[in-house]
């Protein structure tokens, strides 16, 4: 596996998985499956039968409008589950689409092993609520970032947001972290065009605030980014 890409290591760095949870997912890691770039992994409005955990590569969830516009609600990276919905009725509200080649395992056993037995899968249980709980938060954000933040600010919000997705999981080194995607795709997740995109990734490097080279993105000084990002209070402490 390249530095960009998790394993069941990996995956288990800060775990300590029961016998039954080790043996449950020794089956799914057994199995590597990849998808090209521009694979659909889920259609809106289908159920939501098959989840995976991406190990390296880029899946965007997209709504679209009528005349082909799009808009990406979030990412999905290494360490995170997609087309998942803990609710064994749930169907997918966004197109799952790989941005990059990615690689993956199913891991609908894993999820019907918690629903039927959550007593022999606690730590597995735990990290699927903890999973469905951060896409519930990451929408916040996004939602805020889009409809509040002014171009620089989204950016610098959006570079810290997947800084810290990446080193949870032990994938980012030197304050930096793997930036596949075009300024076209970055565009559709942040909601501006691609010149202004272009404009303000140019005004986070004048400023050294943010150096992107090599296919990462670098974050020199975390503080200082953070004073432009206009991060959000936690919940509970508007006073």
């Amino acid at each position: 596996m390249s530095r960009d890409s998790l394993d069941l290591e990996g995956v288990l760095r800060d775990a300590k998985p029961s016998l039954h949870e080790a043996e449950l997912l020794e089956r799914c890691f057994a199995h590597t499956l990849t998808a090209e770039a521009g694979r659909e992994l889920q259609v809106a409005g289908s159920p939501l039968s098959r989840p995976k955990m991406i190990l390296s590569g880029w899946v965007g969830l997209a709504r679209f409008l009528d005349d082909g516009r799009r808009q990406f609600m979030d990412l999905h990276i290494a360490g995170d589950f997609t087309a998942f919905r803990l609710r064994s009725d749930a169907h997918a509200q966004a197109y799952a689409i790989c941005l990059t080649p990615v690689q993956y395992v199913e891991v609908a056993e894993i999820l019907h092993g918690v629903n039927a037995q959550p007593g022999l899968y606690p730590g597995l249980l735990a990290k699927m609520r903890a999973s469905e709980e951060e896409q519930r938060a990451r929408l916040f954000d996004h939602i805020l970032r889009v409809g509040r933040m002014l171009a620089h600010e989204r950016l610098a919000h959006f570079a810290l947001e997947l800084y810290r997705r990446h080193e949870r999981v032990g994938l980012a080194t030197a304050q930096s972290f793997p930036m596949p995607l075009t300024q076209e795709v970055l565009g559709d997740v942040l909601g501006l065009s691609t010149v202004h995109i272009n404009r303000t990734l140019q005004q986070l490097r004048r400023e050294g605030l943010l150096k992107t080279a090599n296919g990462r993105w670098q974050i020199p000084n975390i503080e200082a980014l953070r004073a432009v990002a206009a991060e959000t209070r936690e919940p509970g402490s508007i006073s």
